[in-house]
């Protein structure tokens, strides 16, 4: 069936014209679309370019987003081949690794944008070398700005372009929000965890300690998972299912697409996931930090000599709790919940730090790729209308 989905894709990629391939989104998971839709939607409905979307899930529901302007195709085996093979003008991922692994850069095409999935500082939570094959990188914040240009400087790479973009995911994420009706919960406060993965997670660190606590505490607890525990540490979640399997206030999330635990909790409790300033900034309800040890992906981040954002910005968005201090919990979520107003100035404060174009960032983006397609043409935008 893949196999078949593929050939098809293929065909229907070869007999699109060439005009319509100009720009390219690929998106290696379906969470890839929350960081797309509001410059896709931009270029196709306000500067009416063609854009091109591929997805390496066959079962994509953006499919059922395809019109005239936008056109989805499967590749998954192809991928690599295809990548390094498209003629087009702009390439735009959320993946890292361009050109470390399997996938490589066009060979074709001098403009590879990529668009940060996470506010928080990149150069400890990827691996070194990441980024380096990109020409441009859409920034969240001037962390980005700061941290790439470091990166520059000390490893003698040739210089990026660097955009303020700002992160558009954020922006559906406090407009859903806006429209959510909290549904108060007659069994108790709700309390979402939803950590980071690996082994220093709150899952695997200490989270049957943390659970047990919560639950003597009569707190009504979702977990949810990140997508890569579920690949990488299942055990885990079935341990989880069949340990509080008669608890009537223990549920796991295994749909991440839905949000209504992320809109309807009083709390959020995580470690270094970049779900916190989704929640935070999103919300603007304050986060209890469990204190595990910082996920260090990049073995040469010290390199650098800059301190990640994310050790700065956690005290401002909560409080942060030793693993080794569970036992005292119910006090630090009371504290947060109940003095949430103490807390939102600094959350505002800090989102407007460090996010770019707030409410305005798939503008800054879409007009960006523009600049880069009429730059190629050399031509006005309105004859190129014309001609298309």
């Amino acid at each position: 069936m893949k196999i078949l989905h593929e050939a098809f894709s293929y065909f229907r990629f070869l007999e699109l014209v060439d005009s319509k391939k100009e720009i390219i989104f690929y998106a290696e998971d379906e969470e890839s679309y929350f960081h797309f839709k509001g410059i896709i939607n931009y270029l196709t409905q306000n500067l009416k370019f063609p854009v091109v979307y591929i997805t390496s899930k066959i079962n994509d529901k953006i499919f059922d987003k395809e019109s005239e302007l936008f056109k989805v195709f499967y590749f998954d085996k192809l991928l690599p081949i295809i990548i390094k093979n498209l003629k087009s003008k702009v390439i735009i991922m959320t993946m890292p690794d361009l050109d470390v692994f399997h996938i490589k850069r066009s060979k074709h095409c001098n403009n590879h944008i990529y668009i940060f999935h996470n506010i928080g500082s990149s150069f400890t939570a990827i691996r070194f070398g990441a980024l380096f094959n990109y020409d441009t990188l859409f920034c969240v914040g001037e962390h980005h700005e700061i941290e790439t240009k470091k990166q520059e400087n000390y490893y003698k790479l040739k210089n990026k372009n660097l955009v303020k973009f700002g992160y558009n995911k954020l922006e559906l994420i406090i407009e859903q929000y806006k429209d959510y009706n909290y549904k108060k919960n007659s069994n108790g406060k709700r309390i979402l965890i939803a950590p980071s993965w690996g082994e220093n997670s709150i899952l695997n660190y200490c989270g049957k300690e943390l659970i047990d606590n919560l639950l003597n505490n009569d707190y009504v607890l979702i977990v949810r998972p990140h997508p890569m525990t579920f690949k990488k540490h299942n055990h885990v979640i079935l341990e989880l299912l069949e340990h509080y399997n008669n608890s009537n206030n223990f549920s796991i999330e295994q749909d991440i697409s839905s949000t209504d635990s992320f809109y309807n909790a009083d709390l959020l409790i995580t470690d270094w996931s970049g779900v916190a300033y989704e929640y935070a900034f999103g919300t603007e309800k304050p986060i209890l930090f469990i204190d595990v040890p910082q996920k260090l992906v990049n073995d040469k981040f010290e390199e650098i000599n800059l301190e990640p954002i994310d050790i700065k910005i956690r005290y401002k968005l909560g409080e942060v709790v030793s693993p080794h201090e569970l036992n005292k919990i119910d006090f630090h979520i009371n504290k947060l919940i109940n003095q949430r107003d103490k807390y939102i100035s600094k959350i505002i404060e800090a989102r407007n730090s460090l996010v770019y174009n707030l409410g305005n960032s798939s503008q800054v983006g879409a007009e960006y790729i523009q600049s880069l397609i009429l730059l190629n043409l050399q031509i006005p935008y309105f004859l190129y209308n014309i001609q298309n």
